[in-house]
């Protein structure tokens, strides 16, 4: 009795002594914590050739004038910062394509934006600000192995994708991404809601990166009659619960391509990386209102050594209707070639070469072939955050995809110079 006496005045006396000790919170805010703001833009000047749309409400395809169009490709205003030991947030609005022309060759085009399919050739040329990133991300561990995303951002697929255009040595980013894009998450701008697992481990001769994620798709949800106009729910599933999963698996080798985990990537160490990283990725998604099911899968890699920088991707897509027993399968990727001479002042010149390719089957979402070749050069006065370029784009297909749709427009060539700032 005496014992049980003892072992419960024990136990009643926890709340006390737990009184009397210094507990460690669990969130620990951060005395020196400021919201850190940020600024991106991206001007352009472009001539375009050759374009071709339906502009007099008749069938077939008329010849557009050549036109210099000058307006703000990109524009971006942020806030980010670290309240809480391994918590951290970022905020971005856009107010992209301010003074875009819509019968330009360039593939700008207003955004929010579910379908990059410009079913009008006439419309999307007005500039409007919205949510470009919106996410908390937690460090779960001491170690960089563990975090947790959630928010509105980009699922981790295609390295085209995840990196953002200030920081790729063509042009435009290459049309690859747009297609990837348009099947894991179905907004041409790639960002959705969801929630990601990732991490990193660094080594001296290996590295390893991998995200896994979830996400909500739009433009599969069900559609109802308003009026004479059929409406989609975009932003929910359908009659079914269909989410995307999503997964990248990747690895370095010699110089790691990150020491840090975070979500986007550059391709251009300006000559302080010689490595390689090779990276499996893929997404799938089950039944929704509007198919069975869609898939993709492919991979990607960087290779730096030195003053020479290539990256390139290759994916399947694959995309079975409701009344379909079999997949219609499309395919896109890209290689881009750089080389970097340094100057005098500091400063780098990059001669640059890229190559795009699309081809879909019958029964894709997009369909027949959209090939693209840039070529150009690049003059880096603060690394990639303050760059002036020149380059020559030709672009040709056919069928019904991103740059040719039947009837309805047919993009032509591009000359263009443009101004990078990041500060």
């Amino acid at each position: 009795m005496k014992r049980i006496t003892a072992v419960i005045l024990s136990v009643l006396s926890l709340p006390v002594l737990a009184q009397d000790a210094s507990p460690t919170p669990f969130a620990l805010k951060k005395p020196d914590f400021k919201i850190e703001p940020y600024a991106q833009l991206q001007g352009w000047a472009v001539h375009s050739i050759d374009r071709k749309a339906e502009t007099n409400g008749r069938p077939g395809l008329d010849n557009v004038d050549s036109r210099t169009n000058f307006f703000f490709r990109r524009a971006r205003v942020g806030f980010r910062g670290s309240p809480y030991k391994n918590l951290k947030y970022q905020l971005s609005l856009y107010y992209d394509n301010a003074g875009h022309d819509s019968l330009a060759n360039t593939r700008a085009s207003t955004l929010p934006n579910t379908s990059s399919g410009r079913e009008s050739a006439l419309t999307k040329g007005v500039a409007t600000v919205g949510l470009w990133d919106s996410f908390l991300s937690w460090k779960l561990t001491d170690s960089d192995l563990f975090h947790i995303t959630a928010g509105y951002f980009r699922p981790q697929i295609s390295r085209e994708s995840i990196t953002a255009a200030f920081n790729v040595n063509s042009f435009e980013k290459a049309p690859s991404q747009n297609y990837v894009r348009q099947a894991v998450i179905g907004r041409g701008f790639g960002r959705g809601t969801g929630i990601n697992l990732g991490g990193l481990q660094t080594g001296d001769k290996v590295s390893f990166n991998y995200n896994l994620g979830i996400f909500n798709k739009v433009t599969t949800g069900d559609k109802f009659t308003e009026g004479s106009t059929d409406v989609t729910l975009a932003e929910t599933q359908g009659d079914e619960n269909s989410l995307v999963y999503v997964a990248r698996f990747a690895m370095s080798f010699g110089d790691p391509e990150m020491t840090k985990y975070g979500l986007g990537y550059t391709g251009n160490y300006f000559g302080k990386r010689k490595g390689l990283t090779l990276a499996l990725n893929g997404s799938t998604q089950s039944r929704t209102p509007r198919y069975r099911a869609n898939e993709v899968v492919g991979a990607d890699f960087l290779f730096n050594w030195g003053m020479w920088n290539a990256d390139g991707e290759f994916f399947y897509i694959y995309n079975k209707a409701n009344q379909s027993k079999n997949y219609a399968k499309s395919r896109t990727g890209h290689f881009r070639l750089g080389r970097l001479f340094p100057l005098s002042n500091g400063t780098y010149l990059e001669p640059s070469f890229m190559v795009s390719g699309f081809y879909g089957e019958k029964g894709s979402q997009y369909t027949g072939r959209d090939t693209v070749y840039d070529v150009g050069i690049n003059w880096y006065l603060d690394q990639n955050r303050y760059k002036f370029y020149a380059h020559y784009v030709w672009q040709d297909g056919d069928g019904n995809n991103l740059v040719h749709r039947d009837g309805v427009f047919h993009y032509g060539d591009y000359a263009g110079i443009g101004l990078t700032l990041q500060f």
